[in-house]
Formats: C-alpha cells, sequence, structure tokens
C-alpha cells in the first residue's frame, strides 16, 4: 500500500471517529428544551410559561390525535419542567439534559407530579373503591377567561402515612376494603353471616393498627401537592376542570378527583352571554340624533371604538362583530359585542328651544 493512500485511510479513520464522537456527544447532551419551546436562552418565566401554555393545547393527546403528536407533547412538557424551575434550568444550562438525570437519580424528582386537568401521572389500577371527590370553587376575572392562563398552587390534602403497609394486621372476618363479616347465631345450628361498615378493613383478610408505631400520628398525614390548572381562552363561569385522583387518600381507597369550577367575576360594565359580551351605554339625546365616537377598553386593555351611523333610539342595538369572547378549543374564533343604549332625555326645554327643534326636524 503506497505512503498516499496510507494516509488517506487514517485521516478517513480519524474523520469517522471524530463524526462519531460528535454524535455521542449530542446523544449524551439530550434534547434542545429551548428549541422544543421555541424560545431563547434568554426568554423570562413568563415566556416560558406562555409558549408552553400554547404548544400544550396543540399537541396535548385528548386534543391533537396525529401520530407522533403525544411524543412531541412528553417533550413539551419535559421541557417546561426542566425550564419553569429555577434550579433545573441551571443544572440544564450547565450540564445538559443529562445533569438533569443524574440529578434525578440522586433523589431529586419532578416539581410537578400533576399537571393540568387531564394530564395527571397514571395511576396503577389497585381495584379499590373510589373515595369522595372534592368540589372546589375558584372565582377568576373575565379577563381570565378572554385569554387565559396557567395558574400554579399547592393543593393541601390527607396522603397515605409512608410506612401506613407496616401497620397491616391479618383479619379473616374483613371480607374487602371497609367491609367485615359478621357472624352471630340466630337459633340452635343456625349461624348468620351480615356485612357490615368497618373502616379498619384494608384488604380481604387484612385490618390497620391504629396503634402501630410506624405512623404515629395516623394512617394519613398533611401533605401538599403542586398543581397547574389551565384555564383556557374562552371558558365559562361553571365550567369545570378534573385533576384525577388528587381527593384525600384513605385507607383502603383509592383517591376521589379534584374538581376545580370556575366562576367569573363581575364586570364593571361587560355582561357575558354565550361568546357574546352585552354592554348599556349612556348617551345623551344630542349623540343619539347627530351621532358619536366613543372609545372603550375592551376585558384585556385594547381599544373598541363605537360609533353607530344611525340614529338611535329606546331599543336600538349595535353589534361588532369578532369583539365578543373567544370560543373554547377555538380562540380565534370570537363572539360579538352588543352594545344597548340609555337614553338621557334633558329635563326641560324653554319655548326657544322647542321652537328651534321644531324647526330642525
Amino acid at each position: 500500500m503506497s505512503r498516499f493512500l496510507l494516509l488517506a485511510l487514517c485521516l478517513l479513520i480519524i474523520f469517522s471517529e471524530g463524526r462519531r464522537g460528535r454524535r455521542n456527544q449530542k446523544a449524551e447532551k439530550g434534547r434542545d428544551f429551548y428549541k422544543i419551546l421555541g424560545i431563547n436562552k434568554s426568554a423570562t418565566t413568563k415566556q416560558i410559561k406562555k409558549a408552553y401554555r400554547q404548544l400544550s393545547k396543540k399537541f396535548h393527546p385528548d386534543k391533537n390525535k396525529d401520530p407522533g403528536a403525544e411524543d412531541i407533547y412528553k417533550d413539551i412538557v419535559a421541557a417546561y419542567e426542566a425550564l419553569n424551575d429555577e434550579e433545573k434550568r441551571k443544572t440544564y444550562d450547565h450540564s445538559g439534559e443529562a445533569g438533569l438525570k443524574e440529578n434525578q437519580n440522586n433523589g431529586g424528582g419532578s416539581p410537578f407530579d400533576f399537571f393540568f386537568g387531564g394530564g395527571q401521572r397514571q395511576r396503577q389500577d389497585s381495584g379499590y373503591p373510589k373515595g369522595p371527590d372534592v368540589h372546589i370553587k375558584m372565582t377568576v376575572s373575565l379577563k381570565t377567561l378572554y385569554i387565559g392562563d396557567i395558574v400554579e398552587f399547592d393543593y393541601i390534602r390527607a396522603v397515605m402515612c409512608p410506612n401506613w403497609d407496616e401497620c397491616e394486621i391479618d383479619d379473616r372476618d374483613c371480607e374487602g376494603p371497609g367491609i367485615r363479616m359478621v357472624t352471630r347465631q340466630i337459633g340452635p345450628g343456625f349461624i348468620q353471616k351480615m356485612q357490615s361498615q368497618d373502616d379498619k378493613c384494608i384488604a380481604k383478610g387484612k385490618r390497620y393498627d391504629p396503634n402501630c408505631r410506624a405512623c404515629p400520628d395516623g394512617a394519613t398525614v398533611t401533605d401538599s401537592t403542586p398543581l397547574m390548572l389551565d384555564i383556557e381562552a374562552g371558558m365559562k363561569s361553571g365550567d369545570h376542570i378534573l385533576f384525577e385522583e388528587v381527593a384525600d387518600e384513605t385507607i383502603g381507597h383509592t383517591p376521589g378527583n379534584l374538581i376545580i369550577e370556575l366562576v367569573a367575576e363581575k364586570h364593571d360594565y361587560f355582561t357575558r352571554k354565550g361568546d357574546d359580551l352585552h354592554l348599556q351605554l349612556n348617551i345623551p339625546l344630542v349623540d343619539a340624533l347627530a351621532g358619536f365616537s366613543k372609545t372603550i377598553k375592551h376585558v384585556d386593555g385594547h381599544d373598541v371604538i363605537i360609533a353607530p351611523r344611525q340614529i338611535i333610539h329606546c331599543n336600538s342595538v349595535v353589534r361588532i362583530n369578532k369583539e365578543g369572547m373567544p370560543k373554547k378549543d377555538k380562540p380565534s374564533i370570537k363572539g360579538d359585542l352588543v352594545v344597548r343604549f340609555n337614553i338621557d332625555f334633558p329635563h326641560y326645554l324653554n319655548e326657544k328651544q322647542k321652537k328651534q327643534l321644531r324647526q330642525l326636524i
């Protein structure tokens, strides 16, 4: 083999190894979370949340049935978890996704065990009966229902003592969670078996020992669960947002659901009816006859000009297209702004004014 061919082969090997090394480095670095969310590295927390809200709505598996949408959604959630947390973001900026995984393996968990209603972690079916649901009413402004928002909050609830399984004892009379079989004699040679309620029964043949030292404070303890509430643009007062299995934990039961009901605050001058906004506007008689132009502030602060061309009478209604509320799931489509008028008539006209008015009309 000539020196030239040997040199070319060496260069080819070095080049191949370099490319393989770069691919390995890229694989170790992991996903580009900034690129996934479509933001730059200097993005603020508000910008991160906005990008996440828009993308999660677009690719959520419950709404997007396209192949691959679920995988994209998982990337979006992973990116948000990393970049929305200050400490995780620092770790990611320094060491990439590999650094985050290393921290997680060392005991650091995700700050969000649950996401928006419908996006919680999956639980295995325990076969236990479900506990009661918890209903909470949350007051929100009309502006929030117009533009949407993500609300983060800590939900305080009862969770099982970490060592509660050490407090199980055998009890053959326990037929299942909360069910005890009571046997009694009702006559010579006759016995009767009856079921009764017993919350200490946690499974068939198992009972909870309330004096167990492994749980000195009782079967449950108080815990704080971080939740994220996604209020979509166009939602209405009375709409529900569901968090599955986030209610209190109890022995022998699967936690019930947490149901958040939205209650809209009363606005200073807008009234919502469906997707339309209604407004009562006071105008003097001269404006009703001669016309006028008035600028008002919409719920999100943008200006809306009301300038009817026709003569306004007591039953007049002016519709301004696409200035109402956005439609849920289709925020680009909006209802109308419906304006009705209260005409302020003068309390008194002198003879000269009456004469001039008659000449004009």
